[in-house]
Protein backbone atom coordinates (compact mmCIF):
# COMPACT_ATOMS: atom_id res chain seq x y z
CA UNK A 1 0.00 0.00 0.00
CA UNK A 2 1.02 3.50 -1.18
CA UNK A 3 -0.08 6.24 1.30
CA UNK A 4 1.49 9.90 0.34
CA UNK A 5 1.82 12.45 2.14
CA UNK A 6 -0.69 15.43 2.29
CA UNK A 7 0.12 19.01 3.62
CA UNK A 8 -3.22 21.09 3.93
CA UNK A 9 -2.96 24.26 1.99
CA UNK A 10 -3.93 27.42 3.93
CA UNK A 11 -6.58 28.95 1.62
CA UNK A 12 -7.62 32.79 2.03
CA UNK A 13 -10.97 33.71 -0.06
CA UNK A 14 -12.58 36.94 -0.70
CA UNK A 15 -15.89 35.71 0.70
CA UNK A 16 -14.72 34.05 3.66
CA UNK A 17 -11.07 33.22 5.50
CA UNK A 18 -11.77 29.71 6.85
CA UNK A 19 -11.52 26.29 4.88
CA UNK A 20 -13.70 23.52 6.41
CA UNK A 21 -13.15 20.15 5.40
CA UNK A 22 -16.14 18.16 4.20
CA UNK A 23 -16.34 14.46 4.23
CA UNK A 24 -16.97 13.20 0.46
CA UNK A 25 -20.39 11.04 1.69
CA UNK A 26 -21.41 14.78 2.94
CA UNK A 27 -20.21 17.23 -0.08
CA UNK A 28 -24.00 17.79 -1.50
CA UNK A 29 -24.76 19.23 1.20
CA UNK A 30 -21.96 22.51 -0.29
CA UNK A 31 -21.72 21.49 -3.63
CA UNK A 32 -22.80 19.24 -6.61
CA UNK A 33 -20.76 17.90 -9.66
CA UNK A 34 -21.41 19.95 -12.69
CA UNK A 35 -18.83 18.04 -14.84
CA UNK A 36 -16.90 14.91 -14.27
CA UNK A 37 -13.98 13.38 -15.56
CA UNK A 38 -13.38 9.34 -15.61
CA UNK A 39 -9.55 8.67 -15.29
CA UNK A 40 -7.59 7.00 -17.86
CA UNK A 41 -5.73 3.73 -16.59
CA UNK A 42 -2.12 4.52 -17.12
CA UNK A 43 -0.44 2.89 -19.93
CA UNK A 44 3.04 1.66 -18.89
CA UNK A 45 5.56 -1.53 -19.44
CA UNK A 46 3.54 -3.31 -16.39
CA UNK A 47 0.12 -3.83 -17.52
CA UNK A 48 -0.10 -6.77 -14.46
CA UNK A 49 -2.04 -4.46 -12.33
CA UNK A 50 -5.88 -5.31 -13.09
CA UNK A 51 -7.38 -3.11 -10.20
CA UNK A 52 -6.27 0.12 -8.04
CA UNK A 53 -8.00 3.31 -6.38
CA UNK A 54 -6.44 6.45 -5.68
CA UNK A 55 -8.14 9.04 -2.98
CA UNK A 56 -7.75 12.09 -4.09
CA UNK A 57 -7.85 15.24 -1.49
CA UNK A 58 -8.29 18.92 -2.99
CA UNK A 59 -10.43 22.32 -2.30
CA UNK A 60 -13.60 23.00 -4.11
CA UNK A 61 -13.34 26.77 -4.78
CA UNK A 62 -15.82 29.82 -4.90
CA UNK A 63 -15.36 29.16 -8.66
CA UNK A 64 -16.45 25.91 -8.53
CA UNK A 65 -12.73 24.54 -9.88
CA UNK A 66 -10.63 22.64 -7.71
CA UNK A 67 -7.35 23.46 -6.42
CA UNK A 68 -4.42 21.95 -4.38
CA UNK A 69 -5.29 18.53 -5.69
CA UNK A 70 -3.27 15.74 -3.69
CA UNK A 71 -3.34 11.81 -4.05
CA UNK A 72 -3.20 11.05 -0.66
CA UNK A 73 -4.04 7.15 -0.96
CA UNK A 74 -2.99 4.89 -3.84
CA UNK A 75 -2.93 1.29 -3.25
CA UNK A 76 -1.36 -1.27 -5.39
CA UNK A 77 0.73 1.34 -7.23
CA UNK A 78 1.15 5.22 -7.22
CA UNK A 79 1.12 4.89 -10.89
CA UNK A 80 -2.40 5.38 -11.20
CA UNK A 81 -2.36 8.90 -8.85
CA UNK A 82 -1.49 11.14 -11.91
CA UNK A 83 -4.37 9.96 -14.03
CA UNK A 84 -6.54 10.66 -10.86
CA UNK A 85 -5.55 14.14 -10.28
CA UNK A 86 -5.92 14.76 -14.16
CA UNK A 87 -9.18 13.61 -13.99
CA UNK A 88 -10.16 15.45 -10.91
CA UNK A 89 -8.81 18.66 -12.20
CA UNK A 90 -11.52 18.65 -14.95
CA UNK A 91 -14.31 18.56 -12.61
CA UNK A 92 -16.42 21.45 -12.30
CA UNK A 93 -19.02 21.80 -8.96
CA UNK A 94 -22.14 24.12 -8.10
CA UNK A 95 -22.98 25.01 -5.21
CA UNK A 96 -25.79 23.42 -3.35
CA UNK A 97 -29.27 25.07 -2.30
CA UNK A 98 -27.26 26.01 1.57
CA UNK A 99 -24.18 26.62 0.09
CA UNK A 100 -25.02 29.92 -2.24
CA UNK A 101 -22.18 31.96 -0.60
CA UNK A 102 -20.34 29.18 -2.47
CA UNK A 103 -17.81 28.20 0.53
CA UNK A 104 -15.14 27.16 -0.82
CA UNK A 105 -14.41 23.38 0.93
CA UNK A 106 -11.73 20.56 1.63
CA UNK A 107 -12.85 17.32 0.64
CA UNK A 108 -11.81 14.14 -0.76
CA UNK A 109 -12.91 11.62 -3.61
CA UNK A 110 -12.15 8.04 -4.64
CA UNK A 111 -11.66 7.11 -8.06
CA UNK A 112 -10.76 3.17 -9.18
CA UNK A 113 -9.80 1.68 -11.72
CA UNK A 114 -10.28 -1.94 -13.28
CA UNK A 115 -8.86 -3.11 -16.65
CA UNK A 116 -10.51 -6.52 -16.61
CA UNK A 117 -14.64 -6.28 -17.57
CA UNK A 118 -16.83 -6.58 -14.21
CA UNK A 119 -18.23 -9.61 -13.00
CA UNK A 120 -19.06 -10.86 -9.15
CA UNK A 121 -15.13 -11.73 -8.21
CA UNK A 122 -13.83 -8.70 -9.67
CA UNK A 123 -16.59 -6.44 -7.25
CA UNK A 124 -15.30 -8.30 -4.74
CA UNK A 125 -11.63 -7.10 -5.26
CA UNK A 126 -13.20 -3.96 -6.16
CA UNK A 127 -14.72 -3.57 -3.02
CA UNK A 128 -11.99 -4.77 -1.04
CA UNK A 129 -9.19 -2.44 -2.86
CA UNK A 130 -11.78 0.77 -2.18
CA UNK A 131 -11.83 -0.28 1.74
CA UNK A 132 -7.91 -0.12 2.12
CA UNK A 133 -7.68 2.98 0.07
CA UNK A 134 -10.51 4.35 2.43
CA UNK A 135 -8.49 3.16 5.22
CA UNK A 136 -5.38 4.58 4.49
CA UNK A 137 -6.68 7.84 3.25
CA UNK A 138 -8.60 8.58 6.23
CA UNK A 139 -5.12 7.19 8.16
CA UNK A 140 -3.72 10.19 6.66
CA UNK A 141 -6.82 12.79 6.90
CA UNK A 142 -7.20 11.58 11.07
CA UNK A 143 -3.15 12.45 11.13
CA UNK A 144 -3.33 16.06 9.63
CA UNK A 145 -6.46 17.28 11.82
CA UNK A 146 -4.57 16.35 14.95
CA UNK A 147 -2.12 18.31 14.19
CA UNK A 148 -2.29 21.47 16.46
CA UNK A 149 -4.65 20.49 18.29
Amino acid sequence: MIVLALCVPVVSTAQDNSLIYVPSNQLGEYWHVRKSAKPKYPRGPDNKIKEACVVVAFIIESNGRTSAERAIAAYPSERFAESALNAIRKFRFEPAEANQKRKPVYTTTLFTFQLSRSNETNEQVQDALTSICASAAQTVLDRETSVGQ
